[in-house]
């Protein structure tokens, strides 16, 4: 028996984080017995960006994500001309009735590097900056971690690309810290800052060296008391 899929080569672009230079163009989609093969050319001014790509069937209402595909998607994806299979009857099987395609392509999530140092003292400010994966507009949850382990969330945000955090001046002073960002809508869209240490706010030897100066003046100032004559009885 055959099964009935009747392809309707009716394609959408789509383009999260669109910014000046970025494009999905010459979207083509043709039947190719029980598959479907979909080319696009993806454009990008900015050298060394590559994407997330999705392919989405429009059925009736509904938007699905298809999976049965191969080639140049999920990520990451470089720009240039690129070709993905889908195949139709593996993953719709019997269906009867029209379909329509939606290609997304997102700018892969990166945190990006600290502009300054990798070692920062307690009370002091840790900027993270991150860009792609839909994270301008999805609810973002901030946490702080030591190596592998997590320790704390810090924050939730939403609609911002930074985050500023002031090292309590409780954390214990140490290596291995990173700030991870994650979106509360999409787990798969994650990334770590790089690892930073943390230093005491005051060096035990500057705190070691005052205590010693208070020492010695406490010792001076006895003495000085033994030395100096008794004044006068009041008459």
């Amino acid at each position: 028996m055959k099964h009935a899929l009747r392809i309707v080569v009716f394609l959408l672009a789509s383009l999260g984080h669109q910014a000046r230079g970025q494009s999905i163009e010459q979207l083509t989609a043709e039947r190719t017995g029980d598959s479907v093969r979909i080319r696009y050319e993806l454009r990008d001014s900015v050298p060394g960006r590559s994407y997330q790509v999705s392919l989405y069937g429009v059925i009736g209402r509904d938007t699905v994500l298809l999976k049965a595909v191969s080639g140049d998607v999920g990520g990451p994806v470089r720009p240039g001309r690129r070709e993905i299979t889908w195949n139709a009857i593996r993953e719709l099987g019997r269906y009867r009735g029209s379909l329509r395609f939606v290609l997304r392509a997102v700018p892969v999530f990166v945190v990006y590097p600290f502009r300054g140092p990798a070692s920062h003292k307690q009370g002091q400010p840790v900027t993270a900056e991150w860009y792609g994966g839909n994270s301008i507009r999805d609810p973002l949850l901030i946490e702080l971690y030591q190596y592998d382990q997590r320790l704390d969330t810090l924050d939730r945000v939403k609609g911002v690309y930074q985050y500023t955090w002031k090292i309590p001046g409780d954390l214990p002073p140490g290596e291995g810290y990173r700030l991870r960002v994650s979106s509360l809508a999409h787990p798969e869209v994650a990334g770590f800052t790089q690892p930073f240490s943390v230093t005491r706010r005051f060096s035990t030897r500057g705190i070691a060296l005052a205590s010693g100066a208070v020492s010695a003046g406490a010792v001076a100032a006895i003495i000085l008391a033994r030395i100096l004559p008794r004044p006068p009885d009041p008459e």
